[in-house]
């Protein structure tokens, strides 16, 4: 079964700093700090003056929005090698969403004035990092796409699969995706009501795709990725 075109794009992501030439990846280690949250620590929030860039290095960061009502809403979960918060450390525009760590994490955190450093001064850098802006972009132009033509049941196929692909570990029944993620938590990255995601979920269960256990084990990655491609 073809690798869906959303997660290709997320895997670049991902693999967005081991791709960068040896000198630019050494550049970009010897300014950043290391930095550690507890769990539901706060890292910055909406309207936050931009600090700098990050890169997960052990744990999750949940990056959230609120709306007028007050329900929040989580966007995504970046795991280890996923770097973040370059548009408004590029752009010097205040931050659009909140980040927390959704389990305790350590980060790399280049500051602001280090990366506009780097920027001026080291032109594979700035190549570097209007590279990731590109696939960023890609990444959102796809999501807006499939969430605008594809079923709930599609979206959540497609969110367990990304899941899988960063958080994934392979177990006797098939790949269990070993982050704690409660259903409420899976409707809100998909966009619908929790009793929803548990039928969902139970369906796709009967079909012998994924079952629960103390997270989701997928069975058959190849028959959720067929869902998403068909």
């Amino acid at each position: 079964t073809s690798i869906p075109p959303l997660h290709a794009t997320v895997a670049a992501v991902y693999q967005w700093f081991e791709s960068l030439p040896d000198d630019v990846r050494e550049q970009l280690l010897a300014r950043a700090r290391r930095r550690t949250l507890a769990a539901g620590q706060r890292l910055y929030s909406r309207g936050d003056v931009a600090d700098g860039v990050y890169a997960v290095v052990i744990g999750s960061i949940r990056v959230s929005g609120v709306s007028q009502e007050g329900r929040q809403t989580i966007l995504d979960l970046y795991g280890p090698g996923h770097w973040f918060g370059e548009a408004s450390a590029l752009s010097l525009l205040p931050r659009t969403h909140d980040a927390a760590a959704h389990d305790a994490a350590v980060l790399l955190h280049l500051r602001q004035a280090d990366l506009e450093a780097l920027l001026l001064g080291h032109p594979g850098v700035s190549r570097a990092f209007m590279r990731l802006g590109g696939l960023r972009q890609t990444v959102l132009l796809q999501a807006i796409e499939q969430y605008s033509a594809y079923s709930i049941e599609i979206r959540l196929a497609s969110r367990l699969l990304m899941l899988s692909a960063v958080y994934g570990t392979p177990c006797e029944e098939g790949t269990l995706i070993d982050i704690v993620i409660a259903q409420d938590e899976l409707a809100q990255m998909v966009g619908c009501a929790r009793q929803r995601v548990n039928q969902l979920i139970s369906r796709m269960t009967a079909q012998g795709l994924l079952f629960m256990r103390k997270g989701v084990v997928i069975r058959d990655e190849a028959g959720l990725a067929g869902m998403v491609t068909a």
